[in-house]
């Protein structure tokens, strides 16, 4: 339990920053746009990111096109140039972040807590 609780913290924490930022984002919607930034993607693969379901991405998709943040080209999706200045932000956001925590963990590190959150994943997937 002690490991899902430090990942709610984090979440929590980062979902804190970004309202602190004004950044009016959830945390999916965040990750919908770093998926959408590194390649147009249809709503299926933004789906295939989230590993969330057809109707949840649907919504989310949605509220980012009606607030001006993605457009539709065909089946894939883009973002505006508002969609471009949130995704800079954000990224702002986690370079510091990230910078941050590299102060105290060595890659070494870092690449054992991926293992080991992934480790966690899979056993979540075989529950």
């Amino acid at each position: 339990m002690d490991t899902l609780l430090v990942m709610n913290r984090i979440m929590g924490r980062y979902k804190s920053i970004l309202k602190n930022e004004e950044v009016n984002l959830t945390f999916n919607e965040t990750l919908a746009i770093e998926a959408i930034k590194r390649k147009r993607c249809t709503k299926n693969n933004v789906k295939d990111v989230l590993l969330k379901d057809k109707s949840y991405i649907s919504r989310l998709i949605d509220s980012l096109l009606s607030r001006g943040i993605l457009e539709k080209s065909g089946n894939e999706y883009l973002l505006t140039g508002e969609g471009e200045e949130i995704y800079r932000r954000t990224n702002e956001i986690y370079t510091f972040i990230r910078e941050e925590y590299k102060k105290e963990i060595t890659d070494e590190e870092l690449d054992v807590i991926i293992k080991s959150l992934n480790s966690i994943e899979e056993a979540l997937k075989s529950y």
